[in-house]
């Protein structure tokens, strides 16, 4: 459990103990149990929304992959302006990982 043996998690529980006092040791358990609880709730809402949202999406996704390949169409949507026709004075810099400049090709 979150790697650590049994002998880590006795040293834990030991120490909790002596700061917090058998009685808070309780109290402080169940808020965090709470906390937890309400941590987790958020989280499945956020991923129920998430979902929600992007399921129009996939299924326009997936209706697009079932679409056969029309080459006119391909065209269509090819950009007519691209870094391979550009003149090399036109084409945009672009920033290396070492953060030098260079120009793409």
């Amino acid at each position: 459990m979150f790697g650590l043996s049994f002998g880590e998690m006795a040293i834990v529980a030991i120490l909790v103990l002596v700061l917090l006092g058998p009685d808070q040791v309780p109290a402080v358990a169940r808020t965090m149990g709470k906390a937890l609880r309400d941590f987790r709730r958020a989280t499945d809402g956020i991923k129920q929304q998430l979902a929600a949202e992007m399921a129009p999406v996939e299924r326009t996704l997936e209706d697009v992959a079932d679409l056969p390949e029309d080459p006119e169409l391909a065209r269509a949507f090819t950009p007519a302006v691209t870094p391979a026709n550009l003149p090399p004075e036109r084409v945009p810099e672009t920033v290396t990982a070492s953060g030098t400049s260079d120009r793409a090709a």
